[in-house]
């Protein structure tokens, strides 16, 4: 049976930076892929890389991130916000900058335009469902898949209420599976694994608590599929200094993120047949005691 190879790139806000380093080193390896799945952030990495799968596409969407800054994802009001939850609002920021954006950067205007399949992923606030887009208008999809709750409002497609697909498969290795993946590259963002102090405002807050959470549902999934797939999990930065919401090191993470998949292929580990294992929880203070 021939390989079926699926890239599954994995929300994480302005950690998702780090999948476009990940994607530059494993395209110069010389590894495509048949299809893509992604979630929130992750998801508009793949609709771009399903649109253009080549090196060239990999570095326009470098520069896109790159162009990227914190107010253009997260314009953060208080006044604003306070006014929203006193009208009983269940969002804290207007998502029309991250709409025109979208609308901006996304060279598709359809899931149905790209060279390679690519499957969105969002979940159903009202049934806890996963729902996955395949096909049709790309940036309200795109949109749905990032709505991290409280943060962004849900949208609504068709008869669906729609939050973030990071509520409930961040890193859809699972849904690669049932498109028929017989090997599995993940691109996962990690956390903020040298964090020292506590988040400063409720957006960093939300942000990092949900990066946790994700980072311990990939560990628990990757025990779930490593036997039913070729899995391999591309490793994410460590340390990282960068809070979720600071889009303002994504040329940083990226240059570090290249360098170090390019020392992870050199080394053999995509031909490896070693189980693949995640970085467990840790913090760098004590190294910060040393010197």
């Amino acid at each position: 049976m021939d390989e079926k190879i699926a890239f599954v790139f994995s929300g994480g806000a302005s950690l998702g930076s780090q999948e476009i380093g990940m994607l530059k080193a494993i395209i110069e390896y010389g590894i495509t892929a048949d299809f893509v799945v992604g979630t929130s952030v992750g998801a508009l990495n793949a609709t771009y890389y399903a649109y253009n799968p080549s090196l060239n596409g990999a570095q326009k969407l470098e520069e896109i991130w790159k162009s990227i800054t914190s107010n253009d994802i997260f314009p953060f009001s208080a006044l604003k916000s306070v006014k929203r939850i006193v009208k009983g609002s269940n969002y804290l920021i207007d998502p029309s900058g991250l709409e025109k954006l979208l609308l901006e950067v996304i060279p598709c205007k359809n899931l149905d335009n790209t060279k390679i399949p690519v499957h969105v992923v969002a979940s159903d606030i009202l049934t806890g469902e996963e729902v996955v887009f395949s096909s049709g208008e790309v940036v309200q999809k795109l949109l749905a898949s990032a709505a991290i709750p409280m943060i962004y409002p849900p949208v609504k497609i068709g008869s669906h209420i729609l939050v973030d697909g990071g509520v409930l498969n961040n890193t859809p290795i699972s849904t690669a599976i049932r498109f028929g993946a017989t090997k599995v590259i993940v691109f996962p963002t990690g956390y903020t694994c040298d964090r020292r102090e506590v988040p400063s405002n409720l957006i960093e807050m939300v942000l990092t608590s949900y990066s946790y959470m994700q980072h311990q549902k990939l560990a628990t999934d990757i025990e779930l599929y490593k036997d039913k797939v070729n899995l391999k999990i591309i490793p994410p930065l460590c340390p990282v200094k960068v809070s979720p919401n600071d889009f303002s090191n994504s040329e940083e993470l990226i240059k570090r993120t290249y360098e170090s998949t390019q020392k992870w292929l050199k080394m053999g580990n995509l031909e490896s047949n070693i189980v693949p294992k995640l970085m467990k929880f840790h913090n760098h203070s004590d190294e910060m005691e040393e010197m």
